[in-house]
């Protein structure tokens, strides 16, 4: 018993994100310790707060219309996506954060547990992007137009050849100038014929600088000159574009702009080629951060929905039986007290596993878990996981063991075997009948470890086998079952990070046989 709420204190004190949990009328009644440090309360401090301690006064006012709202309609969902909410310090500061709320009820009483991210360093991030997004734009712009409106300038005032050739020394020493102080981006001039007029710039993507009088297209492959040339056909018709190409595993992104003479005729096309490797990293890193908490705020809301639903029967059978417990106190009442003592034992392994399945879960998922391959004994190992779940089995089960191997020393990851097994076997056990047979067969042959796990259970629906290894996941014939989706979904990260494969064949109302083949050394 004691095991179940220790994990599930440690679970809420050691989260990453804080934890508010208020009553129907938002007074703050746990509050874990990010939550504490985020909001800059010391410990116990939130308690006996109201949610509108917590917010800025420019928002506060329908806050709690809101909060009721929820109250009467409640639903697990995700808060601040698409809209800028802010946290209230206890020192008067504020800072941006997400929320994501999830309803309980415990003893008739409605609560709301609220999860609570700080997205300072992410807004940061996003400001500095949008702010290095607006200087390039910014750049190209104005030296487009300076190159536009020299070189229109220059030849509407053309009128003597002396002059001519001035100006256009000054618009080749302008071209210079300007490549030489562009970041990171190659500046080029072309003529109808797209042949080079002049090319300088910083960090140029070429091995040599090209030379004026050269083709524009030489220096693309083959498959995508055809896509060049349509962007230099469109300038040469008066239209300005851009387009983006990798080379190199670099991105880049390449401005077209027509260059008209004093007759309003193009006859020059202007080329400003960027490096924006960099700039796709961060926007990358940005969209794959967005959707990893997008992710975690589903699953916190799925944990919370879950636990409270799964949670529920444990722990009313934990209270019933401790209080009829207090009411046996005779020697003879002993079989009733051992009676109740059982369900409190089967009720706290439920929460334990549970909570086990969620902590495997983010561990995986953070890639805290990888394999470490050791020598071991396979019979020792097999010995134990015999021992480990005979003690589990239901009134009048069976589990028979079959070992098919003659050497004994492999090398593998002796935990994520274990668990691979266990897991499969717990599902056996729990989703098979009182009185019914268990086979686990174990066999080494050249360089494999094979194990199958077959019961004589409920067996698993055809159409919904496909989603079996999927999160959250329960076929439609176990939802009677307690559990929570999660077993053969870790079971497969298990098997991966081993190199192995898994087989499943299940027949509804007949039972179900998993195969698992690992590779060993």
């Amino acid at each position: 018993m004691d095991t179940g709420i220790d994990l599930l204190n440690s679970v809420f004190s050691s989260a990453a994100e804080g934890i508010v949990i208020s009553n129907a009328k938002g007074t703050i009644t746990m509050a874990n310790p990010k939550s504490e440090e985020m909001f800059g309360y010391g410990q116990g401090e939130m308690i006996g707060l109201t949610i509108e301690d917590l917010i800025p006064i420019n928002f506060k006012k329908d806050h709690s219309k809101l909060r009721d709202s929820y109250i009467n309609h409640p639903s697990p969902r995700p808060m601040g996506i698409g809209r800028d909410l802010q946290g209230l310090r206890k020192d008067g500061g504020v800072f941006p954060l997400e929320i994501g709320l999830s309803f309980f009820k415990q003893d008739d009483a409605k609560y709301v547990a609220a999860f609570v991210t700080d997205i300072t360093e992410r807004k940061k991030i996003e400001e500095r992007l949008a702010d290095y997004t607006n200087q390039l734009e910014q750049k190209v712009r104005e030296r487009t137009q300076e190159l536009e409106h020299l070189n229109l300038g220059l030849l509407r005032e053309n009128k003597e050849r002396i002059a001519i050739e001035e100006r256009l020394r000054q618009s080749q020493f302008m071209y210079e100038l300007i490549a030489k102080n562009f970041p990171k981006g190659l500046i080029s001039i072309l003529d109808n014929n797209y042949c080079y007029l002049f090319c300088d710039g910083k960090e140029l993507n070429v091995q040599t600088k090209p030379e004026i009088g050269d083709h524009f297209l030489l220096k693309f492959p083959l498959d995508i000159r055809d896509v060049v040339e349509k962007q230099l056909s469109n300038a040469s018709m008066g239209i300005t574009s851009s387009w983006e190409y990798q080379n190199d595993g670099n991105n880049y992104v390449m401005h077209f702009v027509p260059i008209e003479d004093t007759k309003d005729k193009v006859d020059k096309i202007l080329v400003v080629e960027e490096d924006i490797t960099e700039l796709k990293k961060a926007e990358i890193e940005i969209r794959a951060n967005l959707e990893r908490e997008k992710e975690l705020n589903v699953m916190k809301s799925r944990f919370v929905s879950l636990a409270s639903h799964e949670f529920r029967t444990p722990l009313s059978t934990v209270l019933s039986s401790i209080n009829l417990i207090s009411k046996y106190t005779t020697t003879e009442d002993q079989p009733k007290r051992d009676k109740h003592i059982q369900r409190i034992t089967t009720a706290v392994k439920n929460l334990t596993d549970i909570l086990n399945d969620f902590l495997s879960l983010e561990r995986l998922e953070s890639g805290a878990i990888s394999s470490e391959i050791i020598e071991l004994s396979f019979a020792d190992l097999v010995n134990e996981i015999e021992e480990q779940m005979s003690a589990l089995l239901k009134q009048d089960q069976k589990l028979l063991i079959k070992r098919d191997f003659n050497g004994d020393i492999i090398k593998s990851d002796p935990k994520l075997l274990k668990n691979i097994v266990i897991n499969l076997v717990s599902n056996a056990i729990k989703y098979s009948d009182e009185g019914k047979e268990i086979t686990l067969d174990f066999k080494l042959e050249d360089q494999w470890i094979f194990v199958k796990v077959i019961d004589q259970g409920i067996g698993i629906p055809k159409e919904e086998q496909k989603n079996l290894f999927q999160r959250f996941f329960r076929a439609g014939n176990a939802v009677n079952i307690q559990g929570t989706g999660l077993g053969l979904h870790i079971v497969k990260k298990y098997v991966d990070l081993l190199d192995g494969s898994l087989d499943l064949k299940s027949e509804q109302n007949e039972g179900t046989t998993i195969t698992v083949n690992i590779p060993h050394e």
